[in-house]
Formats: structure tokens, C-alpha cells, sequence
């Protein structure tokens, strides 16, 4: 299981079995607002295959409140709804090795844009950078030509 925010997710298989499965049942609805308040959580879900589409589209079931979920990580806020936004808690290391890097003189390009694994690791300090609006600016006349040759070809 994995805990984003206050959305206790746990895999696919988990309860599933048929004593469990009649074990919830006899619960009255009960058992999902247990497990919420023993891990200290507001809502409860179980992950699904993540959907065979180009956006490949996460899929979760709620099994009780909400999907929508608020976390920070290594000083960076994460906000999404996690039954449409795929997360991966194992890129942890690497955003804390990101949000360490020393960029105070460097231009940070998001290549990746909307992922943000990364580069909200380090946009915890980038607003040093964005005051440099020299190059800031050649950054963004490089994009342009990028995007002017690639209709081009």
C-alpha cells in the first residue's frame, strides 16, 4: 500500500480474496471507514492497470471518499486526482536528488512538459534563475526556432 496525501491506495489484489470479500460485506459498510481512521487518512482506494490508451490513463477504484489528493514532497506541493493522473511514489530519490541540485546559474527546461517529476524538484529554487531574464529570454527565442524548423520537416 501507499499513502498520497490523504488517499490510502492499496494494490489491485488486496481484499480480494473470498473471505475477505464476504468478510467486507458483513461489515455493513463499516470496514473501508475503519481503515480509513486507523491509518489517519480521509479516503481509501485500490489501483487498477493503468488504462491501454495513448494517455495511458490511471484507473483507480475508491472504495471511499474522494480521489483528489494534496501532498508535499521534498518542498514541492503535489495536488491531482489520482483516479486520472498517474504518480510514482518509487521516483522519490530521484526528485530528492533534483531538488538538491545547485542550479542558481542554470536554465531549467521542462522537455517533458505536465510530468514535472523532475523539474518540480528543482523549481523549488528555479526562481532564482527566472530573474535572469536575459537568458530566460534566449532560452525562449531557442524554442521558437526550434518549433519553426521542426515544421519545416
Amino acid at each position: 500500500w501507499e499513502r498520497l496525501g490523504q488517499l490510502l491506495l492499496f494494490p489491485k489484489d488486496a481484499f480480494q480474496g473470498q473471505k475477505w470479500v464476504e468478510f467486507i460485506e458483513e461489515q455493513d459498510g463499516r470496514f473501508w471507514p475503519k481503515v480509513a481512521e486507523i491509518f489517519g487518512v480521509e479516503s481509501v482506494a485500490r489501483q487498477q492497470p493503468i488504462a491501454n490508451t495513448l494517455t495511458r490513463d490511471a484507473q483507480i477504484e475508491m472504495l471511499l471518499g474522494e480521489s483528489w489528493v494534496e501532498f508535499k514532497q521534498h518542498n514541492v506541493k503535489f495536488g491531482f486526482d489520482a483516479g486520472k493522473v498517474m504518480f510514482s511514489s518509487g521516483n522519490i530519490t530521484e526528485r530528492k536528488r533534483m531538488a538538491e541540485l545547485d542550479v542558481k546559474d542554470e536554465v531549467i527546461l521542462d522537455a517533458f512538459a505536465g510530468i514535472g517529476l523532475a523539474t518540480g524538484s528543482v523549481n523549488q529554487v528555479v526562481d532564482r534563475v527566472a530573474k535572469n531574464r536575459k537568458k530566460r529570454q534566449k532560452y525562449a527565442d531557442f524554442l521558437l526556432i526550434l518549433a519553426e524548423k521542426s515544421k519545416k520537416t
